[in-house]
């Protein structure tokens, strides 16, 4: 198979576009998570004290 093969053309073509919409996702999932790590840290008191404690 030589480089020019329209076969091997094609599948490099192919290849990375599988390749751009993994690093798509990684970067949604990344986005989702630190999102969420923020959103429990707001919800965290912030003076350190256990909720269940302060319900007494």
């Amino acid at each position: 198979m030589k480089a020019d093969d329209p076969r091997l053309i094609q599948a490099h073509k192919e290849m990375t576009e599988r390749i751009e919409k993994y690093e798509e996702r990684i970067v949604t999932v990344l986005k989702a998570h630190l999102g969420a790590e923020q959103v429990l840290n707001d919800l965290r008191p912030v003076d350190g004290r256990n909720v269940a404690s302060q319900a007494r």
